[in-house]
């Protein structure tokens, strides 16, 4: 009688923990936090640009503007680098916040300030991993006829 009322409350404790604790599972780290930590002194280039509805550039094949090629984005601590297809190069800092649901990088401070920014570049994050990063431009870019611009960066 006595090892069954043992059991009854092992059992009974091991129902409360597995109830009342919530496993650190992947879908409930903060998307910041986890975005923040993939980018942080890393190298991201181009592997496809959206010019509005319009594909611009897909890596290994021919495409409209092949400068894109030389898109990319470093990042090193709380540095960015942005190289635009122009081959134009900006530097400054960069952020990643969260509003709602949605998730923004946002590059500040740009020196050289690139044309009508103000010095400041935002994307919302549509996709992140380890092995891609899908950055939709928030504010419509004058050099590619104010289209609104998607990057589909890789690791370089």
């Amino acid at each position: 009688m006595r090892f069954n009322l043992f059991l009854f409350i092992n059992v009974l404790i091991v129902s409360l923990l597995c109830i009342f604790c919530k496993v650190n599972n992947p879908p409930d780290i903060i998307p910041k936090k986890r975005i923040t930590d993939g980018l942080v002194d890393k190298a991201w280039k181009a592997s496809r640009v959206q010019e509005g509805s319009v594909t611009v550039f897909q890596a290994g094949q021919s495409s409209i503007y092949p400068g894109y090629q030389n898109y990319q984005l470093v990042f090193t601590g709380s540095k960015a680098k942005l190289t635009e297809y122009t081959n134009e190069v900006f530097a400054g800092d960069w952020t990643v916040s969260e509003t709602g649901s949605r998730t923004y990088l946002t590059l500040q401070n740009l020196n050289p300030a690139p044309t009508n920014s103000g010095g400041k570049l935002e994307f919302e994050v549509t996709s992140f991993s380890d092995t891609g990063l899908v950055l939709a431009a928030t504010k419509a870019n004058l050099k590619t006829g104010n289209s609104l611009n998607v990057y589909t960066l890789v690791p370089k």
